[in-house]
């Protein structure tokens, strides 16, 4: 796909200058005026130079602030040398009030900074666009400003190879100026942020070194192949894309992503401190273990478990995400450890957060589970509440020489702390709101937390404190203010309750067991001894067993599948596990019994009496010899089973694989059959380890059915497939196109054709539960019977299905259509007016690479919708559908012009070229 559109973009950029190159015919030969041989000044030659001029500046310091009001080129002759100071008159340096204007090779320095205003674009610069297109700022070195560069209402500039760095304020600003382009700059060192972008859409940073970039309210820009050694924070934006980027910490804040109410922006592929920056959105039921960065927007059920995160602007961040468990993490020295945003229902669990800024933060998040960590010695605030986080449950946490342990802020209440030990801390809770009444403790005799500097006794007892004896609890209360006081405190520090054993299980993949649909549990067994303890998994794949004696134990792990024919499965065996007394032991357990790792029917019956051959593939991927066999059972659709065999036993080394074959089953009637397969291990007994089915083998006798009809363009030929589905299953799919948004995306096809792409969709996701009964193959009415090229040409096939209804369908397209309506929907309306059933034939390419095109047009051209891409993509679809029609529409001399430019670049040979023959050219 990528060289597909490298292609499509190499044509784009002939046609563009084919369509425009009258408007450049004739042009006056530009002269060179030299400063100071011909003027003394920069100004005086800018004022003296017609358009298209070149003003060349020799080494030397200009004490100026100049205003280029014309399209010429201003180079100066050596960066290093040839400066233009402001000598902070409070005005910008360089001002460009003209298009098409090119300005490199000079040092610019001391704007000033001072605003008569409050709004950045007032800060004067040391460049500034202003209302310009088209200008090129490359190879300069802009330092000591207020701003280095602000592009201000201007549209398709470049700014690149410059160094801007040291300004006051900020070193790049773009206000309300899309697709602009700022490629390989050095932008380090600025005051404020180093890129500001606000209300700015469709603009491209790419392969630059910068600190801090801030996103505000703009849209669908790129971020690409940065160095970014502080935040980029998007606040308010949707439809941005960050991809290959490097994190890396250079800043006390940290570094990473940080997200602000922004939605359905892309993030892929970027890396901090060299650990992937894992970013989801609208993700649920996922497990992560491996990151520099957490950032969930959006999300549900997801765990993030395990992790050493450090130096990053956010460890974890959820935004809008909740049910998500944050356990067993270590987060050290970033600006905020934890931090949630409008999340709700969260955990947050026996993680270490230690030395950052904000230990945990929580803004607009309710009803999240603050228990068992250690959060110590944050030289902020170790948790903070702020903005209507309410009804949060604090309990079993250290909070251990934080400059503030707990601070709320902005109307917190009904929050509720118990069993916390506050110990050396500057400040043990700060309030700095006066609607904030929180509870301190539970009911007598459980107490609240224990308070370092709580100065009472403990003499007495009850739950009023007024009986005699004592019972570790203070006799008068901990005051923090009056509505919020631990009735309570606790005499000595809370003890946390601890395990004895902790065993984390995984399946073979690595996968944690939780996720693996089923139950999961561990046998804990002590060495000599018959019978042993059971306990369940928890959501984060681990059996935690109390108060175990100690002495060297054995684990065994099982696994009940849904629906399974088998009880249960015998997965893994872990033996030498030291328990001390005293002391926690955790352990990892991985499933490491043979498996299923193929079901395979080789030869289905047609009719009755006729045998049916079926194989079973069992791996053996123990660390050491393992006897296994097979056993198979096949049943009719109505569940009745008429089939039950078991293999006989084989030894396998590790690593090895071994075939068992049925064939001895004859379907005695007609109808369809599912089979289920079954693997067990022998010695000393039989177990099962893995179980697979049911899964359809095959149909005897007449089989109500569906035929899928496609055409698809393969190696320069057009090929006609008929793929045979069952008739009830394709029934589902289709009931399921007519209920979804496919039909308005698609409102030009019917929900039949719709359908038949999308059951091979689902046939690649799940093959087992949408089926290929059977795949005719023709080429001018003469039938492929090669299995091999048929297996090709499918999956070809699939392969489009799979992703028409993934990356290439209209949903990708919609953020396209606040700034590009005018022109998107015309070429929309080409696009989807093709028939799916002629898939990858003469004009199918429209739907296929509708999408690739518009995001290389984006990304060239940062999105503009000038007259000039619209002529491009018109004139694309034009070559694409043959000579004629550039003929028709553009005339016989242009036409052949177009034509020529193909023929030179080798993606046509003449004027009689077949449209196929380029698409294929697309395709190599």
């Amino acid at each position: 796909m990528r060289g597909k559109i490298a292609a499509l973009m190499l044509l784009m950029l002939l046609v563009v200058s084919i369509v425009y190159e009258v408007k450049f015919k004739v042009k006056a030969n530009p002269k060179t005026i030299t400063v100071p041989d011909d003027y003394p000044t920069i100004q005086d030659a800018i004022n003296a130079a017609n358009p298209e001029d070149v003003v060349y500046v020799k080494a030397g310091t200009y004490n100026e602030n100049i205003v280029v009001d014309k399209t010429l080129s201003l180079i100066g002759e050596d960066a290093n040398r040839t400066i233009i100071d402001g000598n902070r008159k409070n005005r910008d340096v360089v001002k460009i009030k003209a298009n098409s204007v090119t300005f490199k090779g000079f040092t610019i320095r001391n704007s000033g900074a001072e605003s008569s205003s409050n709004l950045i674009y007032n800060i004067p610069a040391g460049v500034r666009l202003e209302d310009v297109m088209n200008v090129n700022i490359s190879g300069n070195i802009i330092i000591n400003n207020g701003l280095g560069i602000l592009i201000y209402h201007s549209t398709s500039n470049t700014v690149s190879n410059n160094s801007i760095q040291n300004n006051e304020w900020s070193g790049v600003v773009l206000v309300r100026s899309p697709s602009n382009i700022v490629v390989q700059n050095d932008i380090m060192g600025n005051g404020l942020t180093d890129i500001i972008i606000y209300e700015s859409n469709y603009n491209t940073f790419y392969n630059n070194c910068i600190e801090q970039i801030e996103v505000l309210e703009s849209n669908e820009n790129l971020f690409n192949e940065n160095k970014i050694s502080d935040v980029l924070k998007i606040e308010y934006s949707s439809y941005n894309i960050i991809k290959d980027n490097l994190f890396y910490n250079g800043s006390v804040l940290g570094t990473g992503i940080y997200v602000l109410n922004a939605h359905k922006n892309t993030v892929s592929n970027n890396y901090i401190e060299g650990k992937p920056l894992v970013y989801l959105e609208d993700v649920s039921d996922r497990i992560i273990d491996n990151a520099g960065q957490v950032v969930l927007v959006n999300c549900s059920n997801i765990t993030v478990q395990n992790l050493k995160l450090s130096n990053a602007f956010a460890g974890i961040e959820l935004l809008a995400s909740n049910g998500v468990k944050i356990v067993g993490n270590e987060l050290t020295n970033n600006y905020y450890g934890i931090y949630l945003d409008h999340s709700l229902n969260n955990l947050i669990h026996k993680n270490s957060i230690t030395n950052n800024a904000f230990g945990i933060f929580l803004w607009d998040s309710s009803h999240n589970n603050i228990t068992c960590n250690m959060i110590e010695s944050n030289v902020g605030i170790g948790l903070t509440l702020k903005v209507s986080s309410n009804n949060n449950t604090v309990c079993e946490n250290f909070f251990l020489e934080n400059r503030r342990a707990v601070e709320f802020r902005f109307s917190c209440s009904s929050n509720i702390f118990y069993h916390n030990n506050f110990i050396n801390n500057t400040h043990q809770v700060t309030i700095k709101t006066e609607d904030c009444q929180n509870l301190w403790n539970v009911d007598y005799p459980l107490g609240g937390n224990y308070w370092s500097d709580y100065k009472g006794v403990d003499e007495k007892s009850g739950p009023y404190q007024d009986q005699p004896g004592s019972d570790g609890i203070g006799d008068t209360p901990y005051v923090i203010d009056k509505n919020n006081v631990d009735m309570y405190p606790l005499i000595s520090p809370f003890e946390m309750p601890s395990w004895s054993l902790a065993v984390f299980t995984y399946d073979y993949n690595g996968v944690g067991a939780a996720v693996v649909i089923g139950d999961t549990w561990v046998e804990l067994i002590k060495e000599g001894e018959a019978n042993g303890v059971i306990q369940h998994i928890d959501e984060y794949s681990r059996a935690v067993f109390w108060n175990v004696e100690p002495g060297t134990y054995y684990v065994n792990v099982w696994h009940k599948p849904l629906g399974s024919v088998a009880s249960q499965e015998f997965w893994a065996q872990r033996t030498g596990i030291v328990v001390e007394s005293g002391k926690s032991t955790t352990v990892e357990v991985t499933r490491h019994m043979p498996i299923i790792t193929s079901f395979n029917v080789q030869q289905a019956p047609t009719k009755i009496n006729e045998p049916a051959s079926i194989t079973v593939t069992i791996k053996n991927i123990d660390s050491v010899k393992q006897w296994v066999k097979a056993k198979l059972i096949i049943k009719q659709e109505s569940g009745e089973w008429v089939y039950q065999s078991e293999s006989e036993s084989i030894a396998t080394q590790p690593g090895e694989e071994v075939t068992f074959t049925f064939d001895d089953f004859t379907p005695n009637q007609e109808g369809t059959y599912y089979g289920y397969a079954i693997c067990n291990i022998v010695g000393g007994g039989s177990l099962t380890t893995d179980q697979e089915g049911w899964k359809y083998l095959f149909c005897v006798g007449e089989m109500e059915s569906a035929a899928l009809a496609f055409n698809i363009y393969f190696e320069n030929q057009l090929y006609d497939i008929s793929v045979e589905v069952p008739y009830s299953t394709y029934n589902e799919i289709l009931q399921q196109i007519v209920d979804s948004d496919y039909c308005t995306w698609y409102p030009n096809i019917s929900p039949t054709v719709l359908a038949q792409a999308y059951y091979l969709h689902c046939h690649v996701t799940y093959p087992s539960g949408y089926p290929i009964l059977k795949v005719t193959i023709f080429k001018d009415s003469h039938e492929i019977t090669d299995p091999n090229f048929k297996t090709k040409i499918l999956s070809g096939l699939l392969n489009y299905c799979f992703e028409l209804f993934g990356a290439a369908h209209p949903a990708k397209l919609e953020a396209y259509y606040a700034y590009m309506e005018d022109w998107l929907k015309a070429y929309q309306d080409k696009a989807y007016l093709v028939q799916l059933s002629n898939i990858v034939s003469k004009g199918v390419y429209f739907a296929t690479i509708i999408a690739p095109i518009i995001d290389g047009i984006k990304e060239l051209y940062g999105g503009t919708t000038s007259e000039q891409v619209k002529a491009t993509l018109s004139l694309f679809f034009d070559i694409m559908k043959g000579y004629e029609a550039l003929k028709e529409n553009y005339g016989a001399e242009k036409a052949d012009s177009i034509v020529n430019v193909l023929i030179q670049h080798n993606l046509c040979s003449s004027t009689d070229y077949n449209p196929l023959e380029l698409y294929g050219k697309f395709e190599e």
